[in-house]
């Protein structure tokens, strides 16, 4: 659970990172759906957590009839057969390292800027 958590974040962050352009009649909008039954369909496959963990940025959004679709490319399907090994587990502990060294930084600038 702790794994798919932090992939919906790298969503939700690779989604702000995306230009989405709205027609006029949807300016001002909050919030919009996208389809993740692609995701939904690679998770219980896919066999490695680094691939898994890493899946977003393989990943495209997509939009068809003014539905947004997250498109799990075939950089991620061809890899959903990889096993765990030495190199991928140590890769994933370098990425969740940099992500605590990250999380640390940006308290430490939160607590300078506040007297």
């Amino acid at each position: 659970l702790p794994l798919l958590l932090e992939v919906l974040v790298n969503l939700i962050e690779h989604l702000q990172g995306v230009e989405i352009k709205l027609s006029s009649e949807h300016q001002g909008v909050k919030m919009i759906s996208v389809n993740l039954s692609d995701m939904a369909e690679f998770i219980p496959i896919v066999q490695n957590r680094f691939i898994f963990s890493t899946c977003i940025s393989r990943s495209k959004i997509k939009m068809e009839d003014s539905r947004w679709y997250l498109q799990m490319t075939s950089a991620n399907w061809s890899r959903t057969h990889e096993p765990d090994s030495d190199t991928t587990t140590l890769a994933y502990g370098v990425k969740e390292l940099l992500q605590r060294q990250k999380f640390m930084q940006d308290i430490l600038a939160a607590s300078r800027k506040d007297p």
